[in-house]
């Protein structure tokens, strides 16, 4: 059996004026049946899959590319998005949408200026935070830690990206995230 998902009304494609919102996340396990998901005119906001376990194919600039364990492809909006899971080919993928007006300069300072595919080099460790990320999202309800989550996860692209700078890096975000820890459960927003 196959299935398709493409070309349809989604609830969490949208833009933010915060600073950094995640507007999905989660788990997904493929196995038994091949599913294709297209989106010709990508989505609005930025979007990370990373691989778990296995492998499933993915399409950039319409080259059909196999996304294996411990990478992650990055996808820029407005950008297609098209990728399978293969029937058979067991698949264990978590899933970011995010947005904010800070977005794409954080990306950009994690040495990411455009779609494509990053192979992570601490993977157990991008796998326990997306994980996190996605509990405290769907289960706690808990937006302002997911945003550190998020930022741990640029930290550990920008070290896969470019190791030689991943100290600067990783100061900058362990100060932010230990602030945004620390100050979790005051009365503020971050607007």
């Amino acid at each position: 059996m196959h299935y398709f998902v493409g070309e349809y009304e989604d609830s969490t494609n949208f833009t933010s004026n915060r600073f950094l919102q995640i507007n999905s996340c989660g788990m997904q396990h493929h196995s038994k049946e091949s599913c294709t998901i297209l989106r010709s005119g990508g989505r609005v906001d930025f979007h990370f899959l990373y691989v778990c376990e296995g492998q499933c194919t993915v399409f950039l600039n319409e080259e059909s590319l196999p996304l294996n364990r411990g990478e992650m492809l990055i996808y820029y909006p407005h950008i297609k998005q098209k990728y399978i899971f293969s029937e058979n080919t067991a698949c264990k993928s978590m899933w970011v949408h995010f947005t904010g007006y800070a977005a794409e300069t954080v990306l950009k300072e994690a040495g990411i200026t455009s779609s494509g595919i990053v192979k992570i080099r601490r993977k157990d460790r991008m796998s326990n935070i997306l994980s996190r990320m996605t509990t405290d999202f769907t289960l706690n309800k808990r937006s302002f830690l997911c945003v550190s989550w998020l930022l741990q996860c640029m930290e550990l692209i920008k070290e896969s990206v470019s190791p030689a700078s991943a100290a600067f890096f990783d100061e900058r975000i362990n100060t932010a995230v230990k602030l945004m820890l620390d100050n979790y459960s005051k009365n503020r927003s971050i607007d």
